[in-house]
């Protein structure tokens, strides 16, 4: 027994003096960045990163798009986003121009819509133009989520209604930009994206003259899809391009064709609904954005741009991702072992460690979620440059945590405006 107590002393005297060669300072304020600089100080023996003048940072723009093209190295930043939808069957009185209400038939059919349009999304091909291009296939790592308006809602809506149910593209009556429909019947508009199954007017549609072909249009954050929606209507993967190319518009997305859509990497061409065949390099178009039978590639620029308004805090297309940034994963962590720059706004739902030989540059907003903590461990670099580092669920999050250790520490650096908001309130060292 005597031998057990003098082993247990020895154990534990050893771990006390492993656990004192590192200590942590818990940085919850832009002062206390001061602190560790003072801290580093005293010990001259430390190897770590130089930190940069405490000049005026040159100016960043967090909003160009390129920060938020989701490249295969950054994948372990971009969570895939889960944008919420509903559907709404439109009819007339006489309930005979769509789905029919207590058959079941819609609730088959929109799921299947949906899971094709996401599939269609995780493929995303290759673009054929320009021939022989070597434009990055990437995940768009969007996808779609079904909801209804609290609990039994199956998030499938019907109405009838004579004055509103029909879809004309056009004419002198023609209603596709009209939002008269969306602003009666939508259900949480501007935090779920509601899709409007709308038919064609069966008067014009029984005239010659009249060309009976889906279209869509996206206005604000909802959308309308004129289609065949009654007997005759097509199967559910016939609909999944168009429904992509609708909230792509939805996602700040241009048609790809034109010259000032906003991307290089979308070649301007006029080979819409025209075969490769009719062309002597032996390609045509399959870009979503575009007018072609296949609509199934996006570019980089086209995934950066969508990326962009569905995380910049400003932007209204955030309201309808499901904030799963909020939802603290302490089973994970994301590790940086090389130089990584935050040049976009970011939303992390897990514990960010630098480790040694790891750099992290923040320039814009990035939000942790409720205790998460931002973790630099000996022999790892962080510089917070003009950026605010907050939680965006109003929550605190855990702050900045800078480890030291006899032979390396932790470095962190601050330029120009930084600010730390919503912090678990810590002056600790430990």
């Amino acid at each position: 027994m005597q031998r057990l107590i003098i082993l247990l002393i020895i154990i534990g005297t050893i771990a006390c003096s492993r656990k004192s060669d590192l200590y942590t300072i818990h940085i919850s304020n832009v002062e206390q960045i001061e602190k560790v600089e003072e801290v580093r100080g005293s010990h001259k023996d430390l190897d770590s990163w130089t930190s940069p003048k405490k000049d005026k940072p040159e100016f960043h723009n967090c909003t160009d798009s390129e920060f938020y093209v989701p490249y295969d190295e950054d994948s372990m930043f971009f969570d895939t986003k889960y944008i919420r939808v509903n559907f709404h069957i439109m009819d007339r009185s006489q309930k005979d121009q769509n789905f029919k209400e207590g058959t079941g038939e819609a609730e088959s059919y929109l799921p299947k819509l949906l899971e094709n349009a996401n599939f269609r999304l995780r493929e995303n091909f290759k673009m054929n133009m320009p021939a022989g291009n070597n434009t990055p296939q990437l995940i768009p790592r969007y996808q779609y989520v079904l909801v209804g308006d609290g609990a039994g809602d199956d998030g499938i809506y019907y109405h009838y209604d004579d004055e509103h149910y029909y879809f004309l593209n056009e004419g002198r009556k023609k209603n596709n930009y009209s939002k008269k429909v969306i602003e009666k019947y939508a259900v949480n508009s501007g935090e779920v994206l509601n899709i409007f199954l709308i038919p064609h007017h069966p008067d014009s549609v029984a005239s010659k003259k009249y060309k009976e072909f889906n279209s869509g249009i996206a206005l604000g954050t909802d959308v309308k899809l004129g289609c065949i929606w009654g007997a005759e209507r097509e199967r559910h993967w016939k609909y999944a391009t168009l429904l992509n190319h609708e909230i792509g518009h939805v996602l700040s997305l241009r048609h790809a064709w034109i010259r000032n859509d906003g991307c290089d990497d979308t070649p301007s061409h006029k080979r819409n609904w025209k075969s490769a065949k009719s062309f002597s390099d032996g390609v045509t178009t399959n870009n979503v954005m575009d007018y072609n039978a296949s609509q199934m590639a996006f570019t980089p620029c086209q995934l950066g741009r969508a990326h962009k308004v569905m995380t910049m805090e400003s932007s209204r297309q955030r309201n309808l991702v499901i904030p799963n940034w909020c939802e603290y994963d302490s089973r994970n962590k994301l590790e940086i072992k090389r130089e990584v720059f935050f040049n976009g706004e970011k939303d992390l739902n897990k514990d960010l460690v630098i480790k040694d030989g790891g750099r992290l540059i923040i320039k814009c907003r990035l939000s942790m979620a409720a205790s998460a903590k931002i973790i630099v461990e000996p022999g790892g670099y962080l510089e917070l440059n003009n950026c605010r580092i907050h939680n965006s669920c109003g929550d605190l999050w855990g702050g900045i945590e800078v480890q030291n250790g006899k032979k390396k520490s932790g470095t962190i650096a601050h330029l120009g405006d930084v600010r730390l908001e919503n912090v678990t309130s810590s002056n600790s060292l430990r």
